[in-house]
């Protein structure tokens, strides 16, 4: 089935449970958008200056996406909300945070 047999609502909901691929050029934000995720895997994470790993796969728990990080000794999830991000690097795939104090500690990262 193609998407396009998808006329209404009701149709929509019984395919509910169903797995849909699309392409990936579809998941390309636009300068200013939220980034899609899929467009933030492999981006280097950092917390001021320190390099805390790399952008490995995508977590949610209900209230926000996670970030799942790859570090040299382990993976841990960091939210990826607004107040956290302050520059996104496109070009250099780096994602400067400001982590606040004591959630990479809850997230099991160590340095």
């Amino acid at each position: 089935m193609v998407t396009e047999e998808v006329t209404n609502r009701n149709h929509s909901e019984s395919l509910k449970g169903f797995a849909f691929e699309i392409p990936k050029n579809i998941l390309v934000s636009k300068k200013g958008e939220t980034p899609y995720l899929i467009e933030l895997l492999g981006f280097e994470v950092y917390d001021s200056d320190i390099l805390l790993g790399v952008i490995s796969s995508f977590s949610s728990n209900s209230e926000q996406d996670l970030f799942v990080v790859e570090s040299a000794t382990r993976f841990f999830e960091i939210p990826f909300v607004e107040p956290y991000v302050l520059k996104t690097d496109y070009e250099a795939r780096k994602i400067m945070m400001v982590v606040p104090e004591g959630l990479l500690e809850l997230c099991g990262y160590d340095k």
